[in-house]
């Protein structure tokens, strides 16, 4: 009988880990639901109202720069523009370029955009800089 109590208060019981392993996974998510619903209420829309929006400035870019030195991206590039100037005339294809910033997203959109075969098959093209403050129709009709 001793060693039985022994055993159930032993650290290598497994029902003792699973229960203090559940009350600690208890404590974690209460803690992440009072983060959670602080954060909620600093990002409120009613309480932000009042405040005066600030957006950084957003560099603009543009499709005519120095070319870049661009290695190992040439297959990419010649994989899109081959869906942009081929395309299945059942789907209307959206390639979208996302990343994190400063890993190239608009360089490689401009070679995209640059590549003879875009420029041939294109009668009109248009850059778009689109920035995080986006109203489709201002930027579109400021860029046309």
């Amino acid at each position: 009988m001793k060693r039985k109590v022994c055993f159930f208060f032993c650290f290598s019981n497994p029902v003792l880990f699973r229960s203090k392993l559940a009350h600690k996974i208890k404590n974690l998510n209460i803690k992440l639901k009072t983060v959670n619903d602080t954060a909620v209420g600093y990002l409120n829309p009613s309480r932000v109202a009042n405040c005066a929006t600030f957006v950084p400035p957003v560099t603009e870019t543009d499709s005519v720069t120095v070319d870049p030195i661009v290695v190992g991206r040439e297959e990419d590039v010649s994989m899109i523009v081959d869906m942009l100037v081929n395309p299945n005339d059942e789907v209307v294809s959206v390639v979208p370029i996302v990343g994190m910033g400063g890993l190239g997203k608009t360089t490689f959109a401009r070679l995209i955009f640059n590549d003879q075969r875009t420029v041939k098959h294109f009668h009109k093209r248009i850059w778009v800089c689109v920035s995080q403050n986006f109203d489709s129709t201002t930027n579109l009709f400021k860029n046309s």
